[in-house]
Parts: C-alpha cells; sequence; structure tokens
C-alpha cells in the first residue's frame, strides 16, 4: 500500500513499500506476453495457410509443393480433404508441445524454440503472397 507523508517544505512524498518481486513480475508479464504473441501468430499462419489451401482446393493438386501434401491429396483422389485434416491436425500438436514448452521449460529453450517457428511462419507468409 502505497504511504503518502508531508516533507518539512509542505510537499506531499509518495512512497510505496519495498516490494522485491515488483519487477521479476513485470519481467514475467513481459515474457509472457511475447510467448502469448509468438503462439499466437504461428497458429494465425497456420489458419492462414489452410484458408488459403481451402480457398484455392481447386488448383492445388497442380501447385502444392510439399510432398506430403502431393501425396495426401493423390491418396484422397485430388481432393485437399485428407491434406487439409492432417494439416489442422499437425497445427493443433504443435501450438500443443509449443504450449507445453513455454509453460515447463526454461525461458531462453521456450525462446529457442518459438523464434524460429515464427520466424519461418513468417517466411512462408512472404512465400504465399509473393
Amino acid at each position: 500500500m502505497d504511504t503518502m507523508t508531508l516533507a518539512a517544505n509542505g510537499t506531499l512524498i509518495l512512497r510505496r513499500p519495498f516490494t522485491p518481486g515488483r519487477s521479476s513480475e513485470r519481467r514475467f508479464a513481459f515474457h509472457a506476453a511475447v510467448m502469448a504473441a509468438l503462439w499466437l501468430f504461428i497458429g494465425l499462419v497456420g489458419a492462414l495457410d489452410t484458408y488459403l489451401t481451402v480457398k484455392y482446393r481447386k488448383m492445388m493438386p497442380q501447385v502444392e509443393e510439399n510432398p506430403v501434401g502431393c501425396l495426401l491429396m493423390r491418396l484422397d483422389g485430388g481432393d485437399v480433404s485428407l491434406f487439409v485434416g492432417v494439416k489442422v491436425a499437425g497445427i493443433i500438436l504443435v501450438l500443443g508441445m509449443l504450449a507445453a514448452i513455454v509453460r515447463w521449460a526454461r525461458l531462453s529453450f521456450a525462446y529457442a524454440v518459438l523464434v524460429p517457428i515464427a520466424v519461418a511462419q513468417l517466411a512462408l507468409v512472404g512465400y504465399l503472397f509473393s
């Protein structure tokens, strides 16, 4: 709780009690916000990629460059349904694993995992719209 005292010259002095965890709490809140933003960005790029796959489903068998995606479309008779299902399952699995890493791993390890994935997702967005 803040305290107010009156100085000899008549000015009011506002003092906060010493709380050793205050700066570490701010640091934790900052890193938690950054991790959440990275996680959300990775998920949104996955959603965008899936949306574009569905939107351009008629031409996907001709333009898809991922060999696994091509195999899944061939197995599904040229349709993207199996490909989209596997893609969504993969996104959910990855986001779950990333959430576990953020929750239980050291901060430096979590950054070492999330930042390169977010950069790769950013590169994917650049490639999709080039």
